[in-house]
């Protein structure tokens, strides 16, 4: 079939069976379940892969803060919730395009066949065919969220979304908001191109601050994204080290972003 006239003989062969399953849980006292170990997901997607690298940045920042002293133990307990939740949503996901190319029954085949044929000439049903792939799982119910004070025009950036990329520039040239992301708690700092004292000093309890002033979001791609009414607008939105929003204030009072660290249980 792929061309190949020179003599060979089969070594193995078997049928694919795809599997959706998850642990319920994936923590068990002191050993975490990831990737493959922890849920089976069906090739179609990529959601396998994808899901097992998110498996590890999860609780990557987590264990780190326990080691160091910097967190009670029940926050290893947030990394099974939130990564059983994403397992369930990447096996819908999967389960969609598996039924789709390889229907179980009869109502699942007369459903293929029918959106095939509409989908000629009618976008609408044409997501039925590929069912998108790449959405972000979101964390919307995660014990680590923190509160969204004031008013916020979009819900991309709530607590527990992913933290929405942005182009800003700085002296050394345009950056990526995400670049940012990784090895602590960042404070993005809306500011009217003052920086607080106040603000400034959360760098002393462990989180890293970044001002983006108005010239810095020139594209006002930071200020849209993350739900600020305006480009005068002032807003502190924390993300976690994994790149997802713990919460969002306005204004530039750090004391109840503060609070809700220490209430989680998250300051050093």
């Amino acid at each position: 079939m792929i061309g190949e006239d020179a003599p060979w003989d089969m070594l193995w062969a078997s049928m694919y069976n795809a599997k959706c399953l998850t642990l319920p849980a994936y923590r068990h006292g002191r050993v975490l379940f990831a990737g493959d170990a922890a849920h089976l997901v069906p090739i179609f997607g990529v959601r396998g892969l994808n899901s097992g690298l998110d498996d590890a940045a999860n609780p990557a920042w987590k264990l780190a803060r326990l080691l160091e002293g910097e967190a009670r133990d029940d926050l290893l307990d947030t990394y099974s919730l939130e990564r059983v939740q994403a397992a369930r949503e990447n096996i819908a996901y999967g389960a969609k395009s598996t039924e789709f190319m390889a229907p179980p029954d009869f109502a699942f085949r007369l459903l293929r066949e029918a959106t095939l044929r509409l989908a000629l000439d009618e976008p609408a049903v044409r997501p039925l065919i590929n069912p998108r792939q790449s959405a972000p799982v979101a964390y919307l119910d995660s014990p680590l969220n923190g509160p969204e004070q004031g008013e916020w025009t979009h819900p991309l950036a709530a607590p527990g979304q992913p933290a929405p990329e942005a182009l800003l520039a700085s002296p050394h040239g345009d950056l990526h908001l995400t670049q940012c992301f990784g090895a602590e708690f960042t404070c993005l700092v809306f500011s009217d191109g003052a920086l607080p004292a106040a603000v400034a000093a959360l760098t002393t309890h462990g989180v890293a601050v970044l001002d983006i002033p108005p010239e810095a979001d020139r594209l006002g791609q930071a200020r849209e994204r993350y739900g600020l009414p305006g480009a005068a607008a002032t807003g502190l939105v924390l993300v976690r080290p994994d790149g997802y929003v713990l919460g969002r204030w306005r204004g530039l009072d750090p004391h109840a972003l503060l609070a809700c660290l220490n209430d989680k249980g998250l300051l050093p």
